[in-house]
């Protein structure tokens, strides 16, 4: 059997195969003689596929340990650490230090407000967060309040020690509860998702269609009528704080999207009123 391209050579004489690669085809030279070296032949033949192993390519398949398919890369949102949290007063703050590896703060918070849509403002470090849409989420009014849980992020803060995080709202009646959690690798954040739910049901709450790539923060908070809390939270707790006078309980935690609907419960220990929460989801780097 002979190569495709072979062309029988004179005898005596020799012959000699080479590729050449240009910028539209490839060729195959063949070269025949009985004397000397006679003008090439050229046969052309089917383009090739790209080798994997040099060029652009390669590049391409180096990457591939980082990036998985999708609009995301490979790397998770990844949690740091949480904040120490303060509650108790129409203003809180408290000093975080916030791990070298975050690059986005998230802080929640319960808020017992006058207003249907309370003024609040967040900074972490002495850097202005900003509210995400869809929050203040009120849940639900009780003829003079209105009960919400709320949500600010912040992306690349400033971290260390000695980070002041500050919760501030105008003279408007009630109290807030808040803390603040730490990630690496997120470059941005989706919708978000509520629910709430009537006396004397537990806290629920379902996000449809999650995604593996996505890391979704959440939190419940509910209306009460003195120091109760949350217990039996079902993926991983984060924070907690019981209520208190003019102050509503605050649990707060994380899960990584499986593919499909995502469930957060948490078990209340009064169920005289109504609850609400909220979810958030962190997308990759």
């Amino acid at each position: 059997m002979t190569e495709p391209g072979y062309v029988h050579p004179p005898s005596p004489g020799w012959w000699e195969r080479t590729n050449r690669i240009g910028t539209a085809e490839s060729d195959i030279t063949v070269e025949s003689s009985a004397s000397g070296v006679r003008a090439p032949m050229y046969y052309p033949k089917k383009m090739q596929p790209a080798s994997p192993r040099v060029g652009p390519m390669a590049l391409r398949k180096a990457k591939r340990g980082w990036r998985v398919a999708g609009i995301w890369g490979g790397r998770p949102p990844n949690y740091e650490g949480v904040g120490a949290g303060a509650k108790g007063a129409q203003s809180v703050s408290w000093v975080d230090t916030i791990p070298a590896a975050t690059n986005f703060a998230v802080v929640w918070l319960s808020n017992m407000s006058t207003l249907a849509s309370p003024s609040v403002t967040v900074t972490v470090g002495g850097t202005s967060a900003t509210q995400v849409s869809g929050s203040p989420y009120y849940f639900t009014f009780d003829g003079t309040h209105y009960y919400h849980v709320q949500c600010f992020v912040l992306a690349n803060p400033p971290t260390g020690a000695s980070k002041t995080i500050a919760v501030a709202k105008t003279a408007e009646g009630g109290n807030v509860s808040a803390s603040a959690v730490y990630f690496s690798n997120v470059t941005s954040y989706g919708s978000v998702t509520t629910a709430s739910g009537l006396t004397p049901t537990n806290a629920s709450l379902t996000v449809p269609g999650t995604d593996g790539r996505r890391l979704y923060t959440q939190a419940f908070s509910y209306r009460t009528t003195g120091s109760n809390t949350f217990s039996a939270y079902n993926q991983t707790q984060r924070f907690v704080a019981t209520g208190g006078y003019f102050t509503e309980p605050i649990i707060i935690g994380d899960a990584p999207g499986n593919g499909g609907s995502l469930s957060f419960t948490a078990t209340r220990s009064e169920t005289t009123y109504d609850w609400g929460g909220m979810a958030l989801p962190l997308n990759p780097a």
